[in-house]
């Protein structure tokens, strides 16, 4: 079957508009199959019902106005009745045009002088001269030179026509192509020297020289530095020591936002592992001896000047309740000031902080639990 951009109207029309396909021959259309098909040369009809329906085509000019729909398509009852000529380089074909050319030479002037029986010697040189269609090409005969030429320049301004779109549609496709095979290239070069960079900086990060310099930074910039060595693992692989874990509690308290932000561009412990931290450690109402010996610590390396500090304390109302604590077995609500408890129910918390005069040092030291908001 010809492609459909190949197929042309069965007359050689040179027109642009639509091209109609024959009906079906098989019922119901047999009828209007037949009427159409009757409009063609013998040797096509000749070729068979499925040739004719898969390569016959014929254009819109072949039908009457009242045949056609606002969009270009056939009534039901179409049939073509208009310019069922065939085209010309057929018509030279026809033997019928070759009868009349009767060469003249010596014998048949001899026949006409001798004898008077003409008409029964005009059927025996009709019938040498006259040759079937199968003998003499199209191109021969020198009275179709005009004609055939003029059939020729009509082919060639077809084929001349029809390879443009084409083309066009070539072209397109194929700048895309070319347009989307440099943009690949790009993005495999630029992933090549990526990979490059990804396996020297593992080189780097593994080797002794680097190992060497993280020693020299200081301690909380070693630990961060530490941290980001694990990333290989899995996060529920991972294994994080103590003083890790207390460096990212220290953002945390700082910012929690900024801590949900570092975690996603750094390797950190979760915030689930460091409330787990904070819920290991109890801190009982009264006076606090581990932060005031952490505190001795810190004073040894600060100066004269930041040891001046404010004692300052404040309270915060509580709302009234007892709660069951089952990690100490007791129960959390009533009076204690770290010394002794009471029977009755806490509604203010009393807090003691020391602040630095010339420095931002912040440290709570002690705070108890009391009934009632202090008096004035």
């Amino acid at each position: 079957m010809p492609k459909t951009t190949q197929l042309k109207c069965f007359f050689g029309c040179v027109i642009d508009g639509p091209l109609h396909r024959f009906p079906k021959w098989e019922y119901p259309h047999t009828e209007k199959f037949e009427q159409w098909k009757s409009v063609l040369d013998s040797a096509t009809q000749e070729r068979g019902n499925s040739y004719i329906y898969n390569s016959i085509r014929i254009c819109h000019r072949h039908f009457e106005d009242y045949f056609k729909s606002p969009s270009r398509r056939l009534t039901g009852n179409a049939i073509p009745t208009l310019n069922l000529t065939l085209p010309r380089s057929e018509q030279v074909m026809q033997p019928q045009q070759l009868k009349e050319v009767v060469p003249i030479t010596s014998d048949t002037l001899q026949l006409e002088a001798e004898s008077t029986t003409l008409p029964s010697a005009l059927p025996q040189t009709q019938q040498i001269v006259q040759p079937s269609t199968a003998q003499f090409p199209v191109e021969e005969p020198s009275t179709s030179s005009f004609l055939q030429f003029e059939v020729d320049t009509e082919s060639r301004a077809l084929s001349n026509a029809a390879p443009k779109k084409r083309c066009s549609k070539q072209d397109s496709s194929s700048s895309a192509v070319n347009r989307l095979t440099l943009k690949l290239n790009k993005l495999r070069q630029k992933c090549r020297t990526q990979s490059k960079q990804i396996k020297a900086a593992m080189k780097c990060a593994m080797s002794k020289p680097f190992l060497a310099s993280i020693e020299k930074l200081p301690a909380t910039a070693q630990t961060l530095m530490k941290l980001q060595l694990k990333w290989k693992k899995t996060p529920r692989g991972r294994r994080y020591t103590i003083e890790e874990k207390i460096m990212a509690l220290s953002i945390l308290k700082q910012s929690p936002k900024a801590y949900k932000l570092l975690e996603k561009m750094f390797v950190l412990p979760s915030k689930r592992s460091l409330q787990k931290l904070l819920s290991a450690f109890t801190i009982r109402p009264g006076i606090n001896k581990d932060i005031l010996e952490n505190l001795k610590k810190l004073v040894l390396r600060m100066p004269e000047e930041k040891k001046l500090v404010n004692l300052l304390f404040d309270e915060v109302s509580l709302a009234p309740g007892l709660i069951y604590n089952a990690f100490s077995n007791e129960i959390i609500g009533f009076e204690d000031d770290g010394t002794q408890k009471t029977g009755n129910i806490a509604d203010h918390a009393l807090v003691f902080m020391i602040k630095g005069i010339k420095s931002k040092t912040k440290q709570p030291i002690c705070f108890t639990f009391v009934k009632s908001g202090t008096k004035k």
